[in-house]
């Protein structure tokens, strides 16, 4: 049975129709496969970019915990190190006042002598009236010359006191601080 040219035409184009839908579908079975595949390893390396961050975070959060222990070291350090240092100081100021103190009753007892330029002229002159008012007035005075040879005293124990003092507190803040200082005290 011979076909007329008008269902010869439909069946050349349903045949057609049928290729084209044929490797349609064959090529899309294909493409979803290499799509699905894109798709997995994408996602795989989202999925590592995640992990790689979060380890960089959980390495700055571990970092930043060691920084702060270490802080807080240096400050209970610092605090340890200040205490010290006032109780210290306290120490070397009441020396300071009991030095004066000392020379004061060392002076009193004749343990310790004023040099001659310390105790002034000695001018007597036997019935000079004068010259008895300038020996009553340097007895007078003697004593105040011996206060001031323990306020002297006194004054260089605790200079001394605060310079200790400034020197371990400035080592103290370096120690904190964590800056490389040299050897100090020098051997």
């Amino acid at each position: 049975m011979p076909l007329d040219p008008l269902s010869r035409s439909i069946l050349k184009w349903c045949v057609v129709l049928l290729v084209v839908v044929a490797v349609w579908f064959h090529g899309n079975g294909q493409g979803a496969d290499r799509w699905e595949g894109k798709y997995d390893s994408e996602k795989a390396a989202h999925q590592k970019t995640r992990e790689d961050q979060a380890s960089v975070l959980q390495g700055l959060a571990d970092l930043t915990e060691k920084a702060r222990q270490e802080a807080r070291g240096r400050a209970q350090a610092y605090a340890r190190s200040a205490t010290e240092n006032d109780f210290k100081h306290k120490k070397e100021m009441a020396h300071a006042l009991a030095a004066k103190d000392r020379v004061i009753d060392d002076w009193r007892s004749g343990r310790v002598q004023l040099r001659k330029w310390w105790e002034g002229p000695a001018v007597s002159c036997a019935g000079n009236d004068e010259a008895a008012s300038v020996a009553e007035r340097e007895a007078r005075y003697t004593d105040l010359r011996a206060e001031s040879l323990a306020e002297g005293i006194r004054d260089g124990a605790e200079a001394d006191a605060w310079i200790g003092w400034l020197q371990r507190e400035l080592i103290a803040t370096r120690d904190a601080c964590g800056a490389v200082q040299p050897n100090w005290p020098p051997p």
